[in-house]
């Protein structure tokens, strides 16, 4: 990895940064084309300039955007620590289609769970702690056990033809990939339903883990509950269109 501050002089080599992590952002990056790159840099700018007003980050992720190789697969990411800016030039990690995700107890750990960056190290950790289960991944249910996301990416489910995805009044972040995905569903004539789900209202569907490097994952099984999987009736194609988008 190697990592650029933003200084006057723009974009600057330098070691690992200290601080805290007050919001990030990450794409991937497959000879030089990018899924939705507006999307990701109106989140990351609104984001910044919420949480500090007195920095703009709009030019600086211009050029961080711009200083990724064109060649090659690439997770670049943003960050703001304190109140700088730095960009991380990232190799891109193993893809995978699928997925097992460890289903959490009810109760979300997350402080600001609609803005990328200060829980990924909770979620770095609870993600660790579920491989020594055999699980790729974890999902966040709030008190009241309504399902919310993962913890590096959205879930999406179908109800026959539907498309179901956590309800935006719940606190889930603003994924990128699933805003491209309900797009199509809605753009090929499909319902998209903002739901509020328990776990056992996706027993039997077929699931999806959504995120802007792995992009469609079909969820495999469900640890820590005794719900089915859903068979990945749709994913194929949806996997290989949106890999064409």
């Amino acid at each position: 990895m190697t990592t650029y501050a933003w200084t006057e002089d723009g974009l600057r080599r330098m070691t690992e940064p200290g601080g805290e992590l007050r919001v990030a952002d990450s794409w991937r990056q497959a000879d030089g084309a990018v899924r939705r790159l507006d999307l990701h840099r109106e989140r990351f700018v609104g984001s910044v300039e919420s949480c500090a007003p007195g920095v703009r980050a709009g030019a600086f992720f211009d050029a961080a955007a711009a200083a990724v190789p064109t060649d090659g697969e690439w997770f670049p990411r943003v960050r703001l620590m304190d109140e700088e800016l730095y960009l991380d030039v990232r190799p891109g990690p193993p893809r995978s289609p699928s997925a097992v995700v460890h289903v959490l107890p009810p109760g979300d750990p997350r402080r600001t769970p609609r803005v990328k960056g200060p829980d990924m190290a909770l979620a770095e950790q609870l993600i660790a702690q579920a491989r020594e289960q055999g699980a790729d991944e974890v999902l966040y249910r709030d008190e009241a056990g309504l399902v919310l996301e993962a913890g590096y990416a959205s879930l999406v489910w179908w109800d026959g033809d539907d498309l179901c995805v956590p309800s935006r009044g719940l606190p889930v972040l603003p994924g990128v990939t699933r805003t491209v995905v309900e797009e199509q569903a809605r753009a090929l004539g499909m319902t998209v339903r903002e739901v509020e789900a328990t776990i056992d209202d996706l027993d039997g569907r077929e699931a999806w883990l959504l995120n802007a490097y792995q992009g469609l994952r079909l969820v495999t099984a469900w640890v820590g509950s005794e719900i089915a999987p859903g068979e990945g009736v749709r994913f194929g194609t949806w996997r290989a269109a949106l890999e064409e988008a």
